[in-house]
């Protein structure tokens, strides 16, 4: 792997190092706002009973040291100031509302009536890059609000140290401990496997310590999560082709340009390699998109020359 590529995979784990360092230390300062709406009733569900779900898991956020919950009357007012209506609360409704009123958490919820109880689903959205917890699914019976308040609260309470164990896996990572960072990450992704910027983390762990097939299975799983994942895109294009899985590396180098056509050293790799094999009229349809975009890039103009006379 080139040094370029090398210092840019460095260089974003030192950022994911600071974005999450610096959670936790606003988290010394200041208290996390969490907009808490009222659970949705499903169907013909009793409306009540979300409103006294969310009531008391605004009391139970409300006593964490790191969070906060937005309080009723701040919602309302809020609802009541961007003109949105309680029934319109969707997940993209709540965490826009969320937005608007500089809340760090939102609270995305509802619930179905059954047989002697309620069914409640509920995730947990970061506002600023729109990951989710999801909370557990859980059934209780009538009268039983105080109880999923707790379980959703329980489980929230999981994630707040996802989100610690993922500063602390960074921040390994940034420092190239590599064993401490190996078991942050895993911790992180254990408490939260959907957590794209640990298994990203841990890939990353995985590619320093020469664990090459296991650091790109873990790229896959990032990319399925998140198929726009750039630099997962770039590290897996780059994985791929060294174990020689040439049709999925041209795959990921693909959607990497896709998303980045400037990137010329990128571009000049991929035409090399198709060039190498026989492709030179693959590599100069390459190297021509390069040139679409950036015309005045000598290199790419002496790279397609060398490729027209072959």
């Amino acid at each position: 792997m080139g040094r370029e590529m090398q210092r840019g995979v460095l260089g974003l784990a030192a950022v994911l190092a600071m974005a999450l360092g610096g959670v936790l230390q606003a988290q010394e300062h200041r208290r996390f706002q969490v907009l808490i709406p009222d659970l949705r009733p499903e169907a013909a569900s009793n409306k009540r009973f979300g409103e006294n779900v969310a009531r008391e898991l605004r009391v139970l956020i409300g006593q964490m040291a790191t969070h906060q919950a937005v309080s009723k009357k701040d919602l309302e007012d809020g609802m009541k100031e961007f003109k949105v209506d309680a029934s319109d609360l969707d997940c993209d409704a709540t965490r826009q509302l969320a937005a608007q009123m500089a809340a760090q958490l939102a609270l995305c919820a509802a619930f179905t009536e059954q047989a002697g109880g309620f069914a409640v689903s509920a995730e947990f959205i970061d506002v600023r890059s729109g990951e989710s917890f999801r909370v557990s699914a859980n059934t209780v019976p009538a009268g039983g609000e105080a109880d999923a308040a707790r379980h959703i609260f329980e489980e929230f309470d999981l994630y707040t140290q996802q989100l610690r164990s993922a500063a602390i896996c960074a921040d390994y990572v940034a420092s190239e401990v590599w064993e401490q960072a190996l078991e942050s990450c895993e911790r992180s992704i254990a408490l939260n496997p959907g957590a794209v910027a640990s298994c990203y983390a841990r890939a990353r762990v995985l590619f320093a310590t020469q664990r090459f097939p296991e650091a790109l299975d873990e790229l896959r799983r990032v990319l399925e999560a998140n198929p726009v994942h750039r630099d997962a895109l770039q590290l897996a294009g780059y994985l791929a082709s060294r174990e020689g899985q040439d049709a999925e590396a041209f795959g990921f180098y693909g959607r990497y340009l896709e998303l980045n056509p400037g990137d010329a050293a990128v571009r000049k790799k991929i035409a090399y390699d198709l060039a190498q094999r026989g492709d030179a009229s693959g590599a100069m349809l390459l190297i021509q998109k390069g040139l679409d975009h950036d015309p005045t890039n000598i290199a790419l103009w002496e790279q397609l020359g060398g490729y027209a006379f072959a």
